[in-house]
């Protein structure tokens, strides 16, 4: 989201007007974790503003907790897959992404460099690699909050305290609500990891972000409803691929930065051999993933 509105205040009208009565939490599992999460994002839109350290991390992640929450119990809250709450909170954590990536990629760097002997370390490449990320970083932020003094964020917010507070629909005359379980989203996990298991080389690692992603929302499903050996798998499986997915966008930038500074006449030695431990890292997530997958079908079997 972006564009003027609002000052920067860190909460919206909602969340600014004082309840005379604390409401009582919401009895259904999965609708207290979204309200447990609301609370978590508001938390950290203060820390984003302040630029404390990780929290545009923290925030993007919360924000991806909600919307996985909300999709995983749609009826419950009154949704529809193309419900604008939802594409909202999409694309809140993609502006937010731009800076989070840009972290991400200088810590990375920062690290694998100071990892290094001296000697293998030629050229500018930390200047390249960690200080130009820091600049993204800086950006990004910028972007960020720009997004978040805007009417249409705060809106958004506004709607999520909206739902957190609204009770669920009434379901049609004769049926019940659908109890939220892990079926569905260990179905999706499932199917993506057969899907991965069939792709061709050059669409392995998005088969990959998508056995991710299904684990993602396993995983807050699971801790929500009280499955804690299943999140903790599903929690394993999304670490093993965010660790590849991140690797890929490693990859892709120590390409193209390796591309520059050979266009400027610069040693680029140091960036093949970053690259190849990133090569490696990927392998080595992929390799695991197979015993993480059948773990996680053990812990499923177990808790159904």
């Amino acid at each position: 989201p972006s564009g003027a509105g609002k000052p920067e205040t860190g909460c919206s009208d909602a969340a600014m007007a004082a309840a005379p009565d604390k409401p009582e939490p919401p009895s259904d599992p999965v609708h207290r974790a979204v309200a447990e999460q609301v609370a978590e994002m508001l938390k950290w839109d203060r820390a984003v503003r302040a630029d404390t350290y990780d929290s545009v991390h923290q925030m993007r992640v919360t924000t991806r907790k909600i919307r996985s929450l909300l999709q995983a119990s749609e009826d419950a809250f009154g949704l529809t897959d193309d419900a604008w709450v939802l594409d909202e909170l999409r694309q809140l954590a993609s502006v937010l992404g731009v800076a989070r990536d840009a972290e991400v990629l200088a810590e990375r760097y920062e690290h694998a460099l100071d990892a290094l002997p001296p000697e293998l370390v030629r050229g500018p490449v930390r200047e390249r690699l960690v200080d130009g990320a820091k600049r993204r970083y800086q950006a990004g932020l910028r972007r960020s909050l720009t997004a978040m003094r805007s009417q249409r964020y705060f809106r958004l917010l506004d709607a999520l305290e909206g739902l957190v507070l609204a009770q669920p629909p009434e379901p049609a005359p004769g049926e019940e609500h659908a109890r939220v379980t892990i079926d569905s989203a260990y179905k999706r996990v499932r199917k993506a990891a057969k899907s991965a298991s069939h792709a061709a080389e050059q669409e392995r690692d998005e088969a990959l972000h998508r056995i991710r992603k299904g684990a993602k929302r396993l995983r807050y499903v699971a801790a929500a409803t009280g499955e804690s050996k299943v999140s903790d798998r599903a929690k394993t499986i999304q670490t093993l691929l965010g660790d590849h997915q991140d690797s890929v966008v490693s990859r892709t930038h120590l390409s193209q930065q390796a591309d520059a500074a050979r266009a400027a006449g610069e040693d680029t030695f140091t960036y093949g051999l970053l690259y190849q431990q990133e090569d490696d890292l990927a392998r080595s997530s992929r390799e695991a993933l197979d015993d993480a997958l059948v773990a996680l079908q053990k812990s499923v079997r177990k808790a159904q």
